[in-house]
């Protein structure tokens, strides 16, 4: 209803497919009604077009700080999204609270790995209900899965849940 998530084809929204880095952003971008530019003036990755459907938002999320691509300086916009991937996308886009670790949550998953750049918003998931119980990911216990994509449904109930504890 908002237009946060738009189908892959026309009337479908392809809900068990992984979702990708590109429709992450884009869908963050238009949840957080950041506004994009008209037109990109210059590429926001190298790998990014600026003819692309998703350089507008990419762009306008690299400007506001909620991505920053990998250390290569690549963003590769169609490679499926992790889970860390997407909490740290969903979860700065809408401003969670950084400022403190809950090391004994976080110690419950044995393939979490507590220095990694991932765990405060892996943290910040379980704070927001994001991950877990009613979250949009379900986690097994003492494996969290931190690689493993996520789904468009998965991605899109996870930007839900933080629009309504938005408003």
């Amino acid at each position: 209803d908002k237009n946060v998530a738009g189908g892959r084809k026309p009337c479908q929204f392809q809900p068990k497919y992984a979702a990708t880095r590109a429709e992450a952003t884009t869908m963050v971008v238009r949840a957080i009604q950041a506004g994009t530019p008209s037109e990109v003036g210059e590429k926001p990755f190298p790998d990014v077009a600026k003819t692309t459907w998703h350089a507008r938002y990419i762009t306008k999320a690299k400007t506001q700080g909620i991505v920053h691509g990998y250390p290569d300086k690549l963003y590769r916009p169609d490679q499926p999204i992790n889970k860390v991937e997407a909490l740290k996308i969903v979860t700065r886009a809408f401003n969670s609270d950084f400022s403190k670790l809950n090391f004994d949550q976080l110690k419950q998953y044995s393939d979490l790995e507590l220095n990694q750049w991932y765990v405060q918003y892996v943290d910040a998931g379980f704070d927001q209900g994001l991950v877990g119980g009613n979250g949009a990911l379900e986690v097994a216990p003492k494996s969290f899965q931190p690689a493993e994509y996520i789904t468009r449904s998965e991605l899109a109930q996870m930007i839900y849940m933080m629009m309504t504890k938005s408003t």
